[in-house]
C-alpha cells in the first residue's frame, strides 16, 4: 500500500470513529434528557357545552355530575376554564351557536384510549351530537407537596 492510501485510509477510520463517538455521546445525552414514564403525557382539551339555567337538560347540577363521572382513576383532575362562545355548520348548512366550557387533562399517554372513550360517553351523556377534542403532547410535572410517610 502507499503511503497516500494509507493516509486515506486513517482518515477515513478516524471519521468514522469520530463520527460514532459523537453519535454515542448524543444518545447518551437524548436520554438523560428524556423525562421519565411518568411524566410524558397526552393533555386532551374537551370543548363541552356549559351549563344553562335556561336549559332543564343541562343545569349545573346534572354537568357537574357528568364531569364527577368522567373524572374517575386514572384521571384525577381536570382544569375548567372559562365558558366560550362556540360555533359550527350544522347538516343543515347554518351556522349554530353555543356556549363551550373547556376542560383541560393531563394524563400518562398509556390512558389514551380510555380518555377517548370517556370523553365519548360524557359528550352523549350533555346530549351532543359531536365534540371536539383538542390533544397536546406537554411534559408535565406533578409535585405531591405533602410529607411522605
Amino acid at each position: 500500500m502507499r503511503d497516500e492510501d494509507a493516509e486515506r485510509w486513517q482518515f477515513r477510520i478516524g471519521v468514522v470513529l469520530a463520527f460514532g463517538s459523537g453519535i454515542l455521546v448524543g444518545a447518551y445525552a437524548v436520554r438523560d434528557a428524556t423525562p421519565p414514564a411518568g411524566l410524558v403525557c397526552h393533555e386532551g382539551t374537551i370543548f363541552l357545552p356549559a351549563p344553562s339555567p335556561t336549559d332543564p337538560n343541562l343545569t349545573e347540577e346534572k354537568w357537574q355530575e357528568a364531569l364527577a363521572e368522567f373524572l374517575q382513576p386514572p384521571f384525577q383532575g381536570a382544569t375548567l376554564a372559562v365558558p366560550v362562545e362556540g360555533i359550527w355548520r350544522g347538516v343543515d348548512g347554518k351556522f349554530a351557536r353555543e356556549a363551550v366550557r373547556p376542560i383541560v387533562v393531563s394524563f400518562p399517554a398509556v390512558h389514551l384510549s380510555t380518555f377517548r372513550e370517556r370523553a365519548r360517553s360524557l359528550g352523549k351523556r350533555l346530549g351532543q351530537e359531536a365534540i371536539y377534542i383538542r390533544y397536546e403532547r406537554p411534559t408535565v410535572e406533578l409535585q405531591r407537596l405533602t410529607s411522605e410517610k
